[in-house]
């Protein structure tokens, strides 16, 4: 199997970039990296780059693109040049043990026929892992190995999106071609969270919360509820938004913990509108 894998970098920290490279860049065919950050961030980066890993294959133009637009130049490369999966990361998430998850996903793709596999986040030892892969509504974009053939049935990446939610409008549009999203339930990508901070507040003491900034926060509600829409209002995803993004993200992070609250909170407010105004072909 020919694999190709793309990271998309947007401002790394060059440190865990590199952790994240070698856990699987000499284990796949080629590694293209689209790097949206600023002309003299995307110099620094290629030169770093290049002096530690010569084969990478490294693109951008100084312009912040966003997730989507690398991920597409990615499958675009791999329908070029006949190869037949393509790896996506993010740039500060590390695989354990990618060999191990290539090997068992294309021993599943023999037996049981293409679908689209990732490992489990952040996989803990007391984790039942009794079940090799099991299916799953959606899976995250970094560490998700998904046959090429698959990209081309959905017409690659949804370009409505820039940064939220490419990965879970994939796994239904899939879902809506016949095809099926499987976490590998014994392999284990170490997911990192850049953007979160603590705080402390009486009686409470010290919490963790995600410090999105307010474009971020519009673009999670105004593309999840895009997807919610598209695809008929899946349970999965409707938990998803009120629990994870607006319990965790308005209540906990904005209300009760956040800076900058009015801002924040209009971001959401016109992110929930702009969704339900967006024309959906359905």
């Amino acid at each position: 199997m020919k694999i190709v894998a793309v990271v998309v970098l947007y401002n790394p920290d060059l440190k865990i970039l590199y952790e994240n490279l070698m856990a699987f860049t000499y284990q796949v065919n080629a590694t293209l990296i689209w790097d949206n950050s600023p002309t003299e961030a995307f110099v620094k980066n290629e030169v770093f780059l290049r002096n530690r890993f010569p084969h990478l294959i490294i693109q951008g133009d100084g312009t912040n693109h966003g997730i989507s637009y690398g991920l597409n130049k990615a499958w675009d490369f791999a329908r070029q040049n006949h190869y037949d999966a393509l790896l996506t990361m993010d740039q500060d998430s590390t695989f354990s043990d990618f060999e191990f998850f290539r090997n068992r996903v294309e021993n599943k793709w023999k037996t049981e026929g293409l679908c689209v596999c990732g490992p489990t986040p952040n996989l803990k030892k007391s984790d039942d892992v009794s079940m090799e892969f099991s299916q799953n509504s959606h899976l995250i974009t970094s560490g998700m190995l998904i046959p090429v053939s698959l990209l081309d049935v959905c017409g690659g990446y949804c370009r409505d999106y820039m940064i939220d939610g490419i990965d879970i409008e994939l796994c239904y549009h899939l879902k809506a071609c016949g095809y099926h999203t499987f976490i590998d339930n014994k392999s284990n990508l170490v997911q990192r969270f850049g953007q979160h901070e603590t705080r402390t507040i009486p009686f409470f003491g010290e919490k963790a919360f995600s410090n999105y900034n307010a474009s971020r926060l519009y673009e999670i509600f105004r593309n999840h509820i895009i997807t919610w829409r598209r695809y008929h209002h899946p349970r999965e995803l409707t938990k998803l938004i009120f629990y994870e993004y607006f319990i965790s993200y308005v209540i906990k992070d904005v209300v009760l913990l956040g800076s900058n609250k009015k801002e924040h909170l209009m971001a959401v407010f016109r992110g929930i509108v702009d969704g339900f105004r967006f024309h959906v072909q359905k």
